[in-house]
């Protein structure tokens, strides 16, 4: 299985659509607020379950807005995307940590690490791409190569945003969301346990941070 089985890697292997990613979605006022809620989440679940920092695989780091926070709050991180575009803004971004070269052109679908090999696993704004039938060999991915933890963002289906764009779109269905009951059954079939949930702005924002914790 591909990532290429999804349309979101190609967009973002588009040097014009790297360049302006972050400004396009958080240089408004609404854009910033949402980067400080999202990243506010991230450090909730981070802290309930690695307050001792740790190493930690970014999984789809992007511009490396997320790997940024996790050298900031003294992780250790590795930072993977499949597009050499945005790894090269995340480089420019993360180089006065002098951690640049901890970013890693690879397939989220075939992860080049070996099993255990990090303290947690983080993936914010990707599953909201991946179709659900490659929700379970993403997931069992990510699984493998962490020793316990994985914190990733899904689109909550039950929430003010997403349905007040399903209907503004003419009822298209927007990214692929999921409800945490359906997320929940269908993590304890990989040996996963959705542990605790820390939703962006809850029954308003479709953003949701989900600690999972392998079994």
């Amino acid at each position: 299985m591909s990532t290429e089985e999804y349309a979101a890697q190609q967009k973002y292997q588009d040097a014009a659509v790297a360049q302006t990613y972050d400004e396009v979605r958080f240089s408004s006022f609404k854009g910033r607020l949402t980067d400080r809620m999202e990243k506010s989440a991230v450090l909730r679940a981070l802290g309930s379950v690695l307050p001792e920092g740790g190493l930690v695989l970014d999984v789809a780091c992007g511009t490396g807005r997320i790997t940024e926070l996790l050298v900031e709050n003294n992780h250790q991180f590795v930072g993977i995307d499949i597009s050499m575009e945005m790894l090269q803004t995340a480089r420019l971004r993360l180089q006065r940590f002098n951690g640049f070269s901890n970013l890693l052109r690879s397939d989220v679908a075939r992860l080049p690490f070996q099993d255990n090999a990090f303290n947690g696993v983080v993936s914010m704004r990707l599953m909201v791409h991946i179709p659900s039938n490659l929700h379970v060999p993403i997931l069992t991915e990510m699984r493998r190569v962490t020793k316990r933890w994985l914190i990733v963002g899904f689109q909550d289906r039950l929430c003010l945003q997403y349905w007040r764009r399903y209907l503004f779109s003419g009822f298209r269905r927007r990214g692929n969301p999921i409800t945490v009951g359906a997320l929940k059954r269908e993590v304890e079939h990989m040996s996963l346990q959705v542990v605790e949930t820390f939703p962006i702005l809850r029954g308003v924002s479709e953003t949701i941070v989900v600690v999972i914790e392998k079994q």
